[in-house]
């Protein structure tokens, strides 16, 4: 067995607009227009012979990147459901792709270090994150050719790189590298794993709650366990959730109320509001003024986060009247900062919206 601590200095970048950086002793790597063919890569210094261990501890921004072995590469893609997801891999003899894809999503975390393994023997291949094994094969196509002796072209080993890919149309995958370790083994020297986990599976939504910051995401937890578990919230508003093709969340109820969390920005905001149909009311006056009973202060802020409209011939203008003021809003609108306080404000804003509302259907 010989261990190769690599030295993240020794890096070198390739591919079509790469950037690669050293930082605190880490390596930054992201390719901000990479082209399908030819993402962005660091390329790690010398070639390795099978049996060999690829360890590596970093942290990535969304799971679009790849272990880059001779002619193939082991590709950890998209969330759930987009075009191109799940992880694939092309061999590493022939290029030639695997029709088998599995979905890394549920395991590999974001914007945290994790550990991933790629391990590469004669007889089996298989991959490890922070040290739990998943999706072993003895079918890989090199291992087929390898009973018939090692290719010429790879007799001195394997080159090897991180790539990273696109997101969409849009920016590449941040990845930040904090160790590489390469392993070569002697032939029989490397033990098959005993234990085999199977992936769990995230639908989209969960794929959207997993992709929050920490502290977000824990509030936004909270939020879709109150929408839709909560006996009298769910009485009242029957909400249902979706995810619209930008990766915006939102929740819409029985009778118009709309919650939506929009894709995370530091920024960004999430937004309570009124779905329009014809016989249904619009309680945004009645909630505000209820509230102000009680919390004077919150009723002003929330009118005041009202987003107003100014065009006539919008037909999602609503006019909303408040303590002698009126506003004309854009579907009453109210729109809020992406932080634990004012997420706790939708679940209150919420709470007293179903108890006006439930007043009302007592008077129909």
């Amino acid at each position: 067995m010989k261990t190769h601590n690599i030295s993240l200095e020794s890096l070198t970048a390739r591919g079509n607009k790469t950037e690669l950086s050293l930082s605190n002793g880490e390596i930054n790597l992201t390719c901000p227009k990479p082209l399908d063919k030819n993402c962005g890569r660091a390329v790690i210094p010398q070639k390795y012979s099978i049996p060999f261990r690829v360890n590596l501890t970093l942290k990535a921004d969304a799971t679009n990147f790849n272990i880059l072995m001779g002619k193939g590469f082991v590709h950890f893609s998209h969330a759930p459901n987009e075009s191109g997801s799940g992880m694939r891999r092309q061999d590493i003899f022939t290029g030639k792709e695997e029709s088998t894809k599995h979905d890394f999503s549920a395991v590999i975390p974001l914007n945290k270090y994790f550990n991933l393994s790629v391990v590469v023997d004669s007889e089996i291949t298989w991959i490890e994150i922070d040290n739990i094994c998943y999706y072993p094969t003895r079918k890989a196509q090199y291992i087929g050719l390898l009973k018939e002796g090692m290719p010429e072209e790879f007799a001195d080993g394997l080159g090897l790189a991180i790539g990273v890919g696109k997101i969409g149309d849009k920016k590449g995958t941040h990845l930040t590298i904090k160790s590489i370790e390469i392993i070569e083994y002697e032939s029989g020297e490397l033990d098959v794993p005993v234990e085999i986990v199977d992936l769990p599976e995230l639908s989209p939504f969960e794929w959207y709650l997993k992709s929050l910051p920490d502290l977000i995401r824990n509030e936004a937890e909270v939020t879709n366990d109150f929408l839709l578990n909560e006996p009298e919230i769910k009485s009242i508003f029957k909400f249902k959730r979706a995810l619209d093709k930008h990766g915006n969340a939102s929740y819409v109820s029985a009778c118009g109320l709309q919650y939506r969390m929009m894709k995370y920005k530091p920024n960004g905001k999430h937004i309570l509001n009124w779905v329009q149909k014809p016989n249904r009311s619009d309680y945004t006056s009645e909630i505000l003024n209820e509230i102000a009973e009680m919390s004077p202060d919150f009723a002003n802020k929330l009118f005041d986060s009202l987003l107003s409209c100014s065009k006539t011939t919008c037909g999602r203008n609503t006019v909303v009247a408040y303590k002698g003021q009126s506003k004309t809003t854009c579907a009453s609108s109210i729109y809020l900062q992406w932080t634990p306080s004012e997420m706790d404000e939708a679940r209150e804003y919420i709470t007293m919206a179903s108890n006006v509302i439930a007043k009302a259907y007592q008077k129909q």
